[in-house]
């Protein structure tokens, strides 16, 4: 008679660890990634590896990049609220997710009810989301339509639950997703931002520095791909340090504070910054600035350093 082979339970989560995937702490990962496909099948095995299961899934896989996956999320987060007490091992809840992205697809987002579903979304998890990456085409569609001020309403409505974000990830094309618009008050609308990234910015945008600069919280700016209008080179340090920082030239000095600048590009891009004078503009060395170079391995250089942010977002290497 075969007797069945007991496996101690330390074995068993040795074995479930094993198939948690290598990486930074804050990595974000799709659900269809075949490692996670099989922690999907481990939280199914017992109570001993639903617990664990669970909890890495809900820490590394809110990565909504479909319609269908966001509706599915936010009823799970309803039925959540609504939900008895379960027999199952408490673990992290769904509203307490601290990292989430945003990628759906151009056809996806021009829609009205998209948009509020997003929004919807964001006000579930409110102070919880401490990071956040929009990766939504917008601009795309501004090329050729007018997008309904609408859907920049519900997104903004959904960004103001947001309260405790600390990271901030973004490709732009709406009024609410562009740090660096004129009046755009980040310190109002996320008092505890300390990391934002953008994605082809002007340099020459006065309010871009004017806002990172005036803002007390921010320590980290990455800017992917930017360009400069009726200018051949910026100076950045000029901008805020001599600028925003300098009280001779109108600018607030108790704002000064160290500060992480980093302008990243693909390889073959035509120098855009001015180093003229740094020390006289920062003479405290507050502002940390540095270039990151994009190697080019395809034609569309812009699908290549877009595809280089979101990437670097998702695996919490962007910040270094």
């Amino acid at each position: 008679m075969t007797r069945n082979v007991h496996i101690p339970l330390e074995i068993t989560l040795q074995i479930l660890e094993a198939n948690i995937p290598p990486g930074r702490p804050n990595c974000i990962l799709p659900v269809s990634n075949p490692n996670m496909q099989q922690l999907l099948t481990w939280a199914k095995v017992c109570r001993a590896t639903y617990g664990p299961t669970i909890q890495f899934l809900r820490q590394h896989c809110i990565y909504l990049d479909s319609v269908s996956r966001l509706q599915s999320f936010i009823q799970c987060l309803r039925a959540e609220n609504r939900a008895s007490s379960s027999t199952l091992p408490k673990t992290m809840r769904l509203c307490d997710a601290s990292s989430v992205c945003l990628g759906l697809s151009m056809e996806e987002i021009q829609s009205v009810r998209t948009s509020g579903s997003i929004r919807d979304l964001l006000v579930a998890l409110g102070g919880s989301v401490r990071r956040l990456i929009v990766d939504l085409p917008y601009r795309r569609i501004a090329q050729e339509h007018t997008i309904d001020v609408h859907i920049d309403a519900l997104f903004s409505e959904g960004l103001r639950a947001l309260t405790n974000l600390e990271e901030f990830t973004t490709l732009g094309g709406l009024p609410s997703l562009e740090f660096w618009r004129e009046g755009f008050d980040i310190s109002q609308m996320w008092p505890r931002l300390r990391r934002v990234a953008g994605f082809k910015n002007n340099l020459a945008e006065e309010a871009l520095w004017s806002n990172v600069a005036r803002d007390r919280t921010i320590e980290h700016l990455v800017l992917t791909m930017p360009y400069i209008l009726r200018q051949d080179k910026w100076n950045i340090k000029k901008s805020i340090g001599g600028k925003e920082w300098n009280t001779e030239e109108g600018g607030d000095s108790t704002h000064a504070r160290p500060l992480k600048v980093v302008v990243v590009q693909h390889e073959y891009t035509h120098p855009m910054l001015d180093r003229e004078d740094e020390n006289l503009h920062d003479p405290e060395g507050l502002i940390d600035l540095s270039i990151y170079e994009i190697p080019v391995i395809a034609k569309r250089v812009d699908w290549l350093c877009k595809d280089w942010l979101v990437r670097s977002a998702r695996d919490d290497t962007l910040w270094g």
